[in-house]
C-alpha cells in the first residue's frame, strides 16, 4: 500500500462573491411583496364594498351612492399602480429604445407645463417657468414623463398656496432641468432612499393622495437611460429641488 504524500495532492477551491446576487434577489423580493401589498389594499376594499352593495340588494333596500364610488377610486388606483409598473418595467429592461427629437428648451417646457396648470388653479398653487436659449434632444415623450412625475410630487406634497418652479438651460454639454417646491422639505435621513422603488417619506399622506411610490424610481431610470444624472437637494422647511442633467 502507497500512502499520498502532502504533495501528491492538488486542492483547488474556487470563491466565489455572491454578495450581489443575495442583493438582487433582496430587491426582487421586496419588489413583489411591496406590489402586491400595494394591490391588494384597494382590491381588498373594492371586495368590501361590492360585498355591501350585493347584501344591501339581496335585503332589498338601495345601497349607499358612496359605496360605488369609493369602489371606483380603488378601481382607479389599481390601474395606476399597473400602468406605473409597466413604465418602470420599461425603464428598466430598456425594451423600448429611445427615439429622439429636438426642440426648444420653451417649447418643452411649455408642452410639460400645459397639463398641470388648471390642476395648480384648482389648488390654489403657482406653477413657474423659466427656459434659458438653447435646444434640447432627447426621447422627449420619455423625459416628459419623468417630469411630470417629479411635477406631481411637488403639487401633492407641497404647501398650500405654494409655488412649484419648472426650468431648464444649458450648462456646457448639458442640459439642466429642475423641479423646484417651497414645500416643508425632506428630512436629511430619507434623501438616500427617495429613489428606491415604492419608498415613501410619509406612508400614510402619500397613500392618502393616490402616489404609488415609484414615480421617482421611473424619472431616475429614464434620465440614466440617457445617459444622464438626478440629484435631489432638500432643506425642512425650505423646499425641494430635483436636478435633471443630461448630454445636451
Amino acid at each position: 500500500m502507497r500512502y499520498l504524500e502532502e504533495s501528491d495532492v492538488d486542492v483547488l477551491l474556487t470563491l466565489r462573491d455572491v454578495t450581489e446576487e443575495r442583493r438582487l434577489s433582496q430587491i426582487k423580493s421586496d419588489f413583489v411583496s411591496n406590489a402586491s401589498h400595494e394591490l391588494r389594499t384597494p382590491l381588498t376594499n373594492i371586495r368590501g364594498y361590492l360585498e355591501a352593495i350585493r347584501d344591501a340588494m339581496r335585503e332589498g333596500t338601495a345601497p349607499e351612492s358612496s359605496f360605488v364610488d369609493v369602489a371606483l377610486a380603488n378601481s382607479l388606483r389599481m390601474e395606476r399602480l399597473i400602468d406605473d409598473l409597466l413604465d418602470l418595467s420599461r425603464a428598466e429592461s430598456g425594451a423600448s429604445p429611445l427615439e429622439k427629437e429636438e426642440t426648444s428648451l420653451s417649447a418643452f417646457l411649455s408642452r410639460v407645463a400645459g397639463p398641470y396648470r388648471p390642476e395648480a388653479s384648482r389648488m390654489g398653487k403657482t406653477l413657474d417657468v423659466a427656459a434659458g436659449e438653447g435646444r434640447i434632444r432627447a426621447d422627449l415623450r420619455k423625459l416628459a414623463l419623468a417630469l411630470s412625475n417629479l411635477i406631481d410630487n411637488a403639487m401633492k406634497y407641497g404647501k398650500d398656496g405654494g409655488r412649484v418652479t419648472l426650468s431648464a438651460h444649458i450648462e456646457g454639454d448639458a442640459c439642466l432641468l429642475e423641479v423646484a417646491d417651497d414645500g416643508p422639505g425632506i428630512s436629511p435621513e430619507h434623501l438616500p432612499r427617495i429613489f428606491e422603488r415604492f419608498y415613501r417619506v410619509d406612508k400614510g399622506r402619500s397613500r392618502k393622495l393616490g402616489g404609488t411610490g415609484l414615480g421617482l424610481s421611473i424619472a431616475k431610470h429614464i434620465v440614466e437611460s440617457h445617459g444622464g444624472m438626478i440629484r435631489v437637494e432638500s432643506r425642512l422647511g425650505i423646499g425641494t429641488r430635483f436636478t435633471l442633467r443630461i448630454p445636451a
